[in-house]
């Protein structure tokens, strides 16, 4: 009898949306007029909104804007901005110019990787964030003093949350941007294969890279809308930075759906789900995404649930997920969605099951319509079902570029259109895909290959035991040792003297998997897109033990 192989597909039953993102901009205002678009909560708790034709015209205004000051189709324009109505404008702006939006985070105060970003990858304009006295303003200085800064034509500022600034470096002399009277001029003829944005992988494991999309791609989300029953009636929660994959507007662009957000550093912080929860309240949210360690923070809070009375749907994607996430069902939402998707691969797969007991860690679901997958061991030959080996998906919907690495590109997407993912997987008995780990964070413990989660998942049931990372360390003799680096529970953290003594139990004495170092820590450290940085805590760890 032949072995089942570890394939998948879903075949797509809707046309595919041909448009621009500025096509549909206008398609929505035509619509909707005067339909909420998106609803801001800033850093004060003050909500602010923009109407679907109100986000239109200020759009297009922008698009004028920068088109006069010397912005061409195919130009880099490089963001240092958190979210907001005034970064949602200027990035559609851009696109109306035909310009390509890049994000960039400000991590040193100088605001030198800021000037790198500009510089390698010859960026025309800078759009950012600066408040008088702040170290962005100080950042801002520094750039137009540097020599990096001759490329820029501009730089574009917003200094509070209702103007626009621009530095005018032939004049050395700053302007408001005034959007109201900008002056019409010939904006460039676009199309769906045009490159629309390059958003960041991102970089928790290794430097983040730049991924090319075009227009056409952004209208991948109506597989996930439509799974999830997103439509133009939804009201959908997002606190993802706008220039990352996940958190871009595209569930507005391809449904028409009201978008909710905060500044996404206000979610990072701890004790603010009371904020949070608020929001979904008034807003009356549908829908929501929300990122591992919201889901955490929720399930550890207590009388919260009758403010998501309305939400129909949580989507949680970008982590492995632990099935213990399954009480969300029920508490917080009437359904919780497991979104799998990359940076270059878009939304490829989903799990949903009103049976708690079909939740497993790592599950990611079966393909979306109009997507392939398929687990292929180290010789490119699908494995039969039930065996680990790396995930290739197939679709329309993939990046097209990694700007300015063609070598990387040709060997994550072959010639048969696999994108080779670096997940590594196995599909189970009922056609469901489950995520064991990335090829990258596999450590070699005297050649044996061990997934940091089947030690994560042993410490991670023990109440002691709040949050936990397993990285590799160096070690002489068997190449890498594990480290696991752990948030200690404030109820039962009392019981904990000594770590390897108190947690020596949960292991066999031989366990190839048995950490040989364990290390406590206050917070585990994050990237910018909120995920675990694992690199950094491994480097932390082998610092902290000498090693």
């Amino acid at each position: 009898m032949d072995t089942a192989l570890s394939y998948a597909s879903a075949p797509s039953s809707r046309e595919y949306t041909y448009k621009t993102n500025m096509q549909m901009l206008s398609h929505w205002a035509h619509l909707y007029p005067e339909k909420e678009a998106f609803v801001e909560y800033d850093a004060h708790a003050q909500r602010h909104s923009i109407t679907c034709q109100e986000l239109l015209k200020k759009s297009k205004a922008f698009g004028w804007y920068v088109a006069s000051i010397g912005i061409k189709k195919g130009d880099v324009v490089a963001f240092c901005m958190n979210n907001s109505l005034n970064m949602l404008v200027s990035m559609f702006g851009v696109q109306f110019a035909g310009g390509i939006p890049i994000s960039t985070m400000q991590s040193m105060a100088d605001g030198s990787d800021v000037i790198d970003t500009i510089r390698d990858h010859n960026s025309k304009l800078l759009i950012m964030d600066a408040k008088e006295g702040d170290q962005s303003w100080h950042m801002l200085q520094n750039i137009q003093l540097s020599k990096d800064s001759a490329q820029l034509l501009d730089i574009i500022y917003n200094n509070n949350l209702s103007e626009l600034f621009r530095y005018n470096f032939k004049e050395k002399a700053t302007y408001v941007v005034d959007l109201a009277n900008t002056t019409e001029v010939q904006l460039p003829q676009l199309y769906p294969e045009d490159l629309a944005v390059y958003f960041k992988t991102s970089g928790s494991t290794g430097k983040p890279k730049l991924v090319g999309h075009c227009h056409f791609e952004f209208f991948s989300t109506n597989t996930i809308n439509d799974y999830l029953g997103i439509d133009e009636q939804s009201i959908f929660f997002c606190d993802r930075p706008f220039g990352w994959s996940v958190g871009s507007p595209r569930t507005y662009l391809a449904s028409g759906t009201t978008r909710v957000f905060t500044d996404s550093f206000l979610s990072i912080q701890k004790n603010n789900i009371e904020f949070l929860s608020n929001i979904i309240y008034q807003e009356k949210c549908t829908h929501m995404y929300l990122p591992g360690y919201l889901v955490s923070d929720l399930l550890k809070s207590r009388g919260n649930e009758d403010k998501f009375s309305t939400v129909k749907s949580i989507i949680f994607a970008g982590e492995r997920i632990s099935k213990r996430y399954a009480e969300m069902q029920g508490r917080f939402c009437k359904k919780l969605v497991v979104w799998y998707g990359s940076t270059e691969a878009a939304g490829v797969s989903a799990f949903s099951s009103q049976n708690p007991a079909e939740f497993e860690d790592g599950i990611i679901g079966k393909p979306l319509p109009g997507y392939e997958m398929k687990i292929v061991d180290e010789r490119g030959n699908v494995v039969p079902v039930g065996e680990k080996g790396e995930l290739y998906v197939r679709s329309v919907y993939r990046f097209i570029e990694y700007k300015g690495m063609r070598e990387k590109f040709l060997d994550t997407v072959d010639q048969r259109n696999w994108l080779h993912t670096g997940d590594l997987v196995h599909q189970r008995a009922d056609g469901n895909f489950i995520l064991n780990g990335r090829k990258s964070e596999q450590m070699s413990v005297g050649s044996m290959k061990i997934f940091p989660q089947e030690v994560e998942k042993v410490l991670i049931s023990c109440p002691e035991v709040d949050a936990v990372v397993a990285v590799p360390v160096p070690d002489e003799r068997l190449h890498d040792a594990i480290c696991a680096c752990i948030v200690l529970s404030k109820t039962n953290a009392g019981d904990v003297e000594d770590m390897q003594t108190y947690f020596d139990h949960l292991w066999a004495d031989n366990a190839l998997f048995k950490p040989k170092y364990y290390i406590a820590f206050e917070k585990l450290p994050g990237n910018v897109s909120g995920k675990i940085d694992r690199k950094g805590i491994a480097k932390i760890a082998a610092s902290k033990l000498n090693l």
